[in-house]
């Protein structure tokens, strides 16, 4: 055998074993999730029901979770508008994939373990009287390709959703499913704050990711970029909306105090600001 076909009969060898090891993990993972039984949060609070989670899932399966963090929550609200709540308690696994060019397979391995999963979460969360949200609500998440699924589920104020991404994040050399558990009780303060400039700009389309207001004067960072503008009653007169800092000459004008907006672009390049936000980020 000469040295080029040994390198090659290696390399078949090593893909084997990955392989192998892959399906053993995938086997392995799928039974022991299968065998958590549901068992009953201690309270409702977010931090408990992901640490909880976390620990229970983590204890008896080979496919751990990450410890919880802060995280953003994408909620959509009884009335259609998308709620974003920057106070969530998260969890996440990072499922590694067998087959790249058939991840989204449903006889995937990695595809019917993430389900596995979610079945199993699914199960613990309605053994606790968490009901779930009508999907028809989540379909704009879903139709965007943020997520290939989300569950969502209520029991008083807190909400929690569980998905899974439709991507692939490549980390090194591997390859992932993303399947999050995510939960929080500061819904309705989120909505408070962010209502009032939805129904002004009018687009369910879009997504507040953070607000400031000083006097009539807002910045969003909305959707990729920001926006800034002066309430008039209930609507916004945009003054700036971009991805840019804005022109330093066009916030002098407005009088747009230097709080608002923080920093600004002094060549003053031509900006004529746009007469609604749809006319930025194609609306509907």
């Amino acid at each position: 055998m000469n040295k080029k076909s040994i390198i090659i009969f290696s390399t078949f060898l090593l893909f084997i074993s990955a392989a192998g090891f892959l399906l053993f993990f995938y086997k392995n993972s799928k039974k022991n999730i299968e065998s958590l039984k549901p068992f009953v949060f201690s309270n409702n609070s977010p931090n408990t029901i992901v640490e909880e989670i976390y620990r229970n899932v983590n204890l008896i399966s080979s496919l751990k979770f990450s410890p919880p963090e802060k995280y953003s929550q994408w909620w959509v609200s009884d009335d259609k508008w998308n709620i974003l709540d920057g106070n969530a308690m998260a969890i996440l696994i990072k499922i590694p994939i067998d087959n790249i060019d058939n991840y989204q397979s449903q006889s995937n391995s990695a595809n019917s373990l993430a389900k596995t999963l979610n079945k199993t979460i699914t199960n613990i969360f309605e053994s606790n009287d968490f009901q779930l949200k009508s999907t028809d609500t989540f379909k704009t998440i879903v139709s965007q390709g943020y997520f290939d699924s989300v569950v969502a589920l209520q029991k008083g104020e807190t909400r929690c959703a569980l998905t899974i991404s439709s991507g692939i994040e490549t980390n090194g050399q591997s390859n992932f499913f993303t399947y999050f558990v995510i939960c929080s009780d500061q819904f309705q303060k989120a909505y408070q704050e962010q209502i009032l400039y939805l129904r002004a700009l009018n687009d369910r389309n879009n997504i507040i990711s953070s607000e400031k207001r000083i006097g009539d004067f807002v910045f969003l960072n909305i959707n990729e970029g920001m926006m800034i503008g002066k309430m008039e009653g209930e609507k916004i007169n945009i003054i700036y909306s971009g991805q840019d800092y804005p022109p330093c000459n066009l916030m002098e004008n407005n009088q747009v105090p230097k709080e608002v907006y923080e920093k600004c672009d002094e060549s003053n390049y031509p900006y004529t600001p746009p007469t609604s936000y749809k006319a930025i980020y194609g609306g509907q």
